[in-house]
């Protein structure tokens, strides 16, 4: 149930195919919203557009009872009230008039069926004759026919096609008749007793040809209910976490994660070897006209491993079998020289950039919830620290500093961040390849450590030199980029080591020679804007001339090293200058101008604070970034913005990004900052469950001081903190058994967790663990214990 205050007015959440329950199909999936009224036509309705094969297809029932008809939600006697959401399943109770009580189901049990029933109950004193009815309407895109009824094999469908598609909707009673209203339409009269129940069936089918569209719909009239939810009820005791805060939107939020997070998985393929996940999953996303997924957007054209590491928060400890597989997948499409690629998808899609740097530490996160993960990392293990060494090469650490640079900006994660310029952006960033990243180092140190960690847990002697080297080089590196002036760390120019404002040196709308003879304190990458061109090319050349680290520069900027889009062209100049005298403009076409730029390395985002993840900086050092930076700059009503408040941040920078939030709420729990991790765990549900409260659904980001969601509905990136939410409360790990925990609850009350039948309850200086069969086992005083699941229920203290 969710919060009795709750008002569900409006709300709009995704229903689609569970991978753990039915078929699910990547390149034609039936993705379907439930809309809880609003729209051109106002009603229950569950609509699609078949990725985009329709304008717009809706399924909805209508209410008849005497001169009486409704099917706006507004109009009801008692409104709707959504009950349960899973992946796949929904139910919702509402009351079109005044003692007739309806409680609608619906499932999708593969990519094309959609199926539902109407429980309708008469709580009144007399009897009611009504007649329900359950319609149907399409807008094509061009050539098709939109539904109507139609007699075939004894009883009333109504049929549509478009777009090479057939969709059928039966209707599973008796005396089914076809309705004359505005929109095609299958109803039945009935007379209820006072107290009397009847339950009504549809389906919908959908196939290459109406025969075969029916007979879907046929066997989803005849689909399984009570076999079904007893399923899904095992599948929930199996794998979900259950979470009794005191605060009903805190528990919606986290039971919410869990039950969307399942609903972004698909099947393996022939190109992966193991299940793998989607980013979003939306009514106009999942149809393939190629039939394989390869023309898809990059929301379904392939999967990150920081996307995996993220998902895994929301999954974990029910999941460890998909997120190993998503390990496994990784690895299935490594090169012989260790290069692992950023993007593999489904489809046998790629994103030919290095992967993020978190496969050895998703890897050595898993072993707790692994029966054997000894086996898993002894075969492993070769290739993830091949992976590793692969980021060290000069393809990738330019420098060979030992401190290694982004390729592009999408690797990142954050792309949207300041410091990577984008045509039209306010600010003066710096090219990908020159941009020496504090992120990307955490996550190489911390990467590094779970090989050590995992090397010496095998025993395995050769590689521990040359990764504690790596450490303590990658551990110098990031310290250099402090700025303690500020209190936070910078990027750096990847061949100066220097973090310069940036500045423009020069604004040009014509062809010519300008001089300049500027002098830099120090050296300047140089970046180079224009916009006003047409098309996706345009013949411009630029020269500069100066000074540079070795001695007289002279660049010369050719047509084909600038990169176009949206009329705005960008390059970045190869040399860094410390004195630039000329700049020469050739081929400007009119209307097109132009800035010579000096790259600013002092724009700040979140991602900065992850070197505290990674256990980099000393504890004075963290108590200045702390202080100074975390509480004062980035903490706003409803958590972490990605920019620091002030400055030049745009409004989007100001957003939440839960999965930020999340890294830098386990560096604060590292450095044993527990009751600021518990209030930004806080602030990041009550804006989360702000949103989910009058939408229904889960966004990509969320505004900092209103928290309504922003971005992309029903994504990944969107997902509550779970993880973060168990750590900070003391729940390191659990499986059937055994339990890790932290003794001490940050949350100053009383918070139950179960799973898979083991209850364990925080208190403030006390945390009871109750196994099924066995009694309560108390753990008491400060520090880190193991509860293991035996006869005498052990209990050993690890830290």
């Amino acid at each position: 149930m969710f919060p009795s205050d709750w008002s569900f007015d409006g709300w709009r959440f995704i229903l689609a195919a569970d991978a753990r329950l039915g078929t699910v199909c990547y390149a034609d999936d039936g993705i379907w919203e439930w809309e809880l009224g609003g729209g051109e036509l106002p009603s229950l309705a569950l609509r699609t557009s078949l990725g985009l094969r329709v304008r717009d297809l809706r399924l909805f029932p209508r209410f008849v009872q005497g001169r009486w008809a409704v099917s706006d939600p507004r109009r009801f006697y008692r409104p709707p009230q959504v009950e349960e959401i899973q992946a796949a399943y929904a139910r919702v109770r509402c009351a079109p008039f005044p003692g007739l009580e309806v409680r609608l189901e619906t499932w999708v049990p593969d990519s094309f069926r959609l199926v539902g029933r109407l429980t309708l109950h008469n709580s009144g004193l007399t009897s009611r004759t009504l007649r329900v009815e359950w319609a149907a309407v399409v807008r094509l895109l061009d050539v098709g026919r939109p539904f109507r009824p139609r007699r075939s094999g004894g009883r009333w469908w109504l049929e549509g096609e478009g777009q090479g598609q057939a969709w059928v909707v039966g209707l599973s009673a008796p005396a089914i008749q076809a309705v004359e209203t505005p929109w095609a339409a299958l109803g039945v009269e009935m007379t209820l007793a006072p107290g009397q129940q009847e339950v009504l069936t549809w389906a919908l089918g959908r196939g290459t040809t109406a025969a075969e569209a029916r007979q879907r719909a046929q066997a989803g009239l005849q689909a399984p209910w009570e076999a079904h939810i007893t399923r899904l009820r095992a599948q929930q005791a199996a794998q979900e976490v259950h979470v009794v805060t005191g605060n009903p939107t805190w528990d919606a939020v986290l039971r919410q994660t869990q039950r969307t997070a399942w609903g972004f998985l698909f099947p393996a393929s022939q190109h992966l070897p193991q299940a793998s996940f989607v980013r979003t999953r939306q009514p106009d996303e999942g149809f393939s006209a190629r039939g394989d997924g390869g023309d898809y957007s990059y929301r379904w054209a392939g999967q990150t491993v920081l996307e995996a590491w993220w998902l895994s928060r929301s999954l974990l400890p029910g999941g460890a079998a998909w997120v190993r597989g998503w390990v496994d997948n990784f690895l299935a499409i490594q090169a012989p020289d260790g290069f692992v690629d950023w993007r593999p998808g489904l489809g046998g899609q790629r994103g030919r950039f290095l992967a993020q740097p978190l496969l050895a530490t998703l890897a050595w996160e898993l072993g707790p919830y692994l029966d054997d993960p000894t086996a898993w990392w002894e075969e492993i293990f070769p290739h993830l620290l091949a992976f590793f060494q692969t980021w060290f090469t000069p393809a990738h650490d330019r420098d060979q500093d030992g401190f290694p640079e982004w390729d592009h900006a999408y690797q990142s994660g954050l792309e949207a961040a300041p410091i990577f310029y984008r045509p039209g952006a306010a600010g003066y960033g710096a090219g990908t390849p020159w941009v020496e990243s504090p992120a990307l180092a955490a996550w190489l140190y911390q990467e590094g450590r779970s090989l050590l960690r995992m090397a010496q847990h095998l025993q395995v002697e050769d590689p521990l030199p040359w990764l504690k080297a790596r450490l303590a080089a990658l551990r110098q590196e990031v310290e250099a980029a402090w700025d303690g002036v500020v209190a936070t760390y910078r990027y750096r120019d990847t061949f100066t080591h220097r973090s310069p404002s940036g500045e423009v040196l020069l604004a040009f709308e014509r062809e010519g020679v300008f001089g300049l003879e500027r002098a830099f304190a120090i050296p300047q990458r140089i970046t180079l804007l224009v916009e006003g061109g047409e098309g996706t090319t345009q013949p411009l050349t630029l020269v500069l001339r100066g000074e540079g680290l070795a001695g007289a520069c002279e660049e010369t900027i050719s047509p084909r090293q600038w990169s176009w889009r949206g009329g705005y062209g960008m390059a970045i100049v190869p040399s860094a200058f410390t004195r630039l005298d000329f700049v020469e403009v050739q081929g400007l076409a009119n209307g097109m101008r132009g800035r010579v730029i000096g790259a600013d390395y002092t724009f700040e985002d979140v991602s900065l604070l992850l070197p505290m993840w990674a256990g980099i900086p000393s504890p004075a050092r963290v108590a200045q970034l702390v202080e100074q930076t975390v509480k004062s700059r980035y903490l706003r009503r409803y958590g972490l913005s990605l920019c620091p408040s002030g400055g030049h941040a745009s409004e989007a920078e100001q957003f939440v990004w839960p999965l930020w939030n999340t890294f830098v709420g386990e560096g604060l729990l590292r450095y044993g900052y527990c009751d600021l991790a518990a209030d930004l765990v806080g602030r990041l549900l009550d804006g989360i469950g702000r949103s989910l409260a009058t939408s229904g659904d889960f966004y990509s980001a969320y505004d900092a001081e209103r928290g309504q969601g922003q971005g992309e509905q029903h994504a990944v990136d969107g997902l509550a903190p779970l993880s973060l939410f168990l750590r900070t409360l003391g729940l390191v790990a659990i499986t059937p058994e055994r339990v890790i925990l932290q003794n001490g609850n940050p949350f100053n009350r009383p918070i139950t967790v179960q799973y898979q039948g083991i209850t364990v309850q925080f208190h403030s200086n006390q945390t009871w663990v109750t196994f099924p069969g066995h009694s309560i086992i108390k753990v008491e005083g400060p520090g880190t214990y193991q509860v293991v699941r035996s006869r005498s229920s052990q209990v050993r203290r690890l830290l």
